[in-house]
């Protein structure tokens, strides 16, 4: 008769002793199966998870990619002269006022002059920083040899679009701190661009060409034209 390390329990025979431990053991290893399923289960919806972001990485990656090549080379071939002056404020009206609509603006005067300069400079205070809010948009262009750029004054004030051989001041001297005037920026050559207006720059040669204002000599541009 087979051994056992247990005494068999009163009126139980070794027969069903067997065939008890043989249904616990199917049922462990149906348990053991469904555990596998539902481990490989979980591990697909893992798979299928990181699917889905790493999708939405690249897109978003395509669709900054396409945003960055969109403000080096525009279609459009637009660049905009933008300011925000506050409309209704009186410091602004010694100098011809703000043109901007209510609401449209938020840089009071004194704002705009506290900004000029820079106590971290070398010396402090004694180069040209500017208000962020006065700028080109975009400030860097590329375009094909033939196109037209055209050059709108969005902003309140009035501005100039100059193109010079070198960046430097322009025709008001409080505003040229730390700068030598740029030649070209002389009010006989210079030409001043209302809120509004536009200007259309034709027949630019292949290369890098400088733009500034000559009011406001820190709102600078680079166009280059690409020969075809």
């Amino acid at each position: 008769m087979p051994q056992s390390g247990k005494a068999l329990e009163p009126g139980t025979t070794y027969g069903a002793r067997v065939a008890s431990r043989a249904r616990t053991s199917t049922t462990v290893l149906a348990m053991i199966g469904t555990s596998g399923e539902l481990s490989m289960e979980a591990t697909m919806r893992t798979m299928r998870a990181g699917a889905v972001v790493l999708a939405l990485l690249v897109s978003c990656w395509a669709v900054g990619n396409l945003v960055v090549r969109a403000q080096v080379t525009s279609h459009d071939n637009n660049i905009a002269i933008m300011d925000n002056c506050l409309p209704g404020d009186t410091g602004w009206n010694p100098t011809g006022g703000c043109g901007l609509k209510p609401h449209q603006g938020d840089v009071p005067f004194a704002e705009f002059g506290a900004l000029l300069v820079s106590p971290l400079t070398i010396p402090p205070n004694g180069a040209l920083i500017g208000h962020p809010s006065w700028r080109n948009e975009p400030s860097y262009l590329t375009v094909d040899e033939g196109k037209t750029v055209h050059v709108t004054n969005k902003g309140g004030r009035t501005h100039t679009f100059t193109e010079v051989a070198s960046y430097g001041g322009g025709f008001v001297a409080g505003l040229n701190i730390g700068l030598t005037q740029a030649p070209a920026c002389s009010p006989a050559l210079a030409v001043p661009l209302a809120p509004g207006a536009t200007d259309q720059l034709t027949g630019l040669a292949p290369g890098l060409h400088k733009f500034q204002c000559c009011i406001h000599p820190w709102m600078r541009a680079a166009i280059r034209v690409t020969a075809d």
